[in-house]
């Protein structure tokens, strides 16, 4: 006799997921479901499948989230009670026969999905390029779906070809379009906006990541890759605070804003030690060792398992000081990574740090010129970090032993300024 059980996964707390279902088919063949239907993962009690007894969730609601519950878990066991000629063991098989009774969707590849969703397992990636990963899966979902609207047969396999990396490369220099042409494919989709040339190639790079694991984990034998050329990504001229700028911003009374002044301080301590925004709110009292940070950067992690050690300075040690008394878990009280990016902006345009600095728009590739406080964001602490040790240090791996990057990583010459006051300290050996 089968049997479905309806159960939530995932990494992350207080996230929102989709409810999941497993058909135990009486072969010992375990077949799996991917609802549209979601929750808290918190809420939800696996063992009793429904929303926990204890949660606080209106009694209206609760009582319709479990009743859909269970009208899936029938649905998904007529579904194999009516199982007809076009029926395969697989999970392929169940979401498309509950897509076209749930909906009439076009089916999706959840075959191919699976092994990409192995793959991530596999890497254990950090929580935001996790993420990172996932809009690129609800993309190409998209696309398969709408390549079917249109006619045509695509189908997300291991074995694609190289034509088809380039239709799915213009299909993400075009999605926006579509989403105003086909509205109906786009539902509960947010707003899309144009993607430059840089974010279509880190996309396309991530894809290949995948099929290159794929290949060397023997799932296929095919790199479609291997006759495929991803777009070089184009950065401008690396922009950073000078000393002054951000001893400005460190010495710029806030008595009347404590919120800002918390976020002020924090900013500047990262501008001390030059870690990614990531590392920096994974940092405890704990990393403080022998008067330095020390800590695995989370995006080398698995390339490079070294630790990145900075020496603390006066300025991170006073501010360390300031907070000694704070009794969370991590350093700082940090707020979200985009409240702490709005907050950045606030603080730098407060203490005139208007500085005009050269950027490429990243659609028309364009230069344009922008105070330095409107593009500001934590990432231009680590710049700073980093910008100003190369004026003074020339050696990238000294650099690198301190900021996580990985020996010869070719992110790290982005951050050479070639300034004038550099190419004057040049012209003067030959005075």
């Amino acid at each position: 006799m089968a049997t479905v059980k309806a159960y939530v996964r995932s990494s992350k707390k207080n996230n929102i997921v989709n409810v999941r279902f497993r058909l135990s088919t009486p072969g010992a063949k375990l077949l799996y479901y991917v609802s549209d239907l979601q929750i808290n993962v918190d809420l939800f009690d696996n063992k009793r499948e429904e929303i926990k007894s204890r949660a606080l969730y209106p009694d209206k609601e609760r009582r319709i989230f479990n009743e859909k519950v269970n009208e899936l878990k029938s649905l998904i066991l007529r579904t194999w009670e009516e199982r007809g000629d076009d029926y395969q063991p697989t999970s392929e098989w169940l979401r498309n026969a509950m897509q076209r009774r749930v909906n009439g969707e076009t089916p999706v590849n959840d075959d191919f999905f699976d092994i990409f969703d192995k793959f991530l397992t596999y890497k254990q990636y950090d929580e935001k390029r996790e993420e990172h990963y996932d809009v690129l899966k609800r993309i190409m979902i998209r696309y398969e779906n709408y390549e079917n609207f249109n006619g045509g047969k695509f189908r997300w396999s291991l074995e694609i070809s190289a034509f088809d990396l380039s239709n799915f490369e213009d299909y993400l220099k075009n999605e926006y379009r579509l989403a105003e042409l086909y509205p109906s494919l786009y539902e509960g989709v947010k707003k899309l906006s144009p993607r430059g040339r840089n974010t279509i190639a880190n996309m396309m790079t991530k894809l290949r990541v995948f099929y290159l694991w794929a290949v060397r984990m023997g799932e296929t034998t095919t790199n479609p890759f291997a006759n495929y050329s991803i777009n070089e990504q184009i950065y401008g001229r690396p922009y950073f605070l000078t000393l002054e700028e951000r001893d400005r911003v460190y010495n710029f009374p806030m008595p009347n804003n404590p919120f800002l002044a918390i976020q002020r301080d924090i900013f500047v301590f990262q501008c001390m030690i030059g870690c990614r925004v990531s590392d920096l709110y994974r940092l405890t009292r704990e990393n403080i060792n022998d008067g330095a940070i020390e800590y695995v950067p989370t995006k080398t992690k698995g390339d490079n398992q070294e630790y990145a050690r900075v020496p603390l300075t006066k300025k991170a040690i006073e501010i360390l000081e300031k907070y000694k008394e704070y009794g969370g878990r991590t350093l700082f009280p940090f707020i979200s990574e985009q409240k702490y990016n709005d907050s950045i902006k606030k603080i730098l345009r407060m203490a005139g740090i208007d500085r005009k600095v050269t950027v490429i728009n990243p659609v028309t590739q364009k230069e344009e010129q922008k105070p330095i406080y409107e593009i500001a964001s934590s990432h231009l602490a680590r710049r700073t970090f980093i910008g100003n040790i190369y004026k003074k240090v020339k050696d990238p791996n000294i650099i690198g032993s301190m900021s996580g990057h990985v020996e010869g990583s070719k992110a790290f010459a982005r951050y050479r300024d070639i300034d004038d006051e550099i190419k004057l300290d040049v012209l003067k050996e030959i005075e």
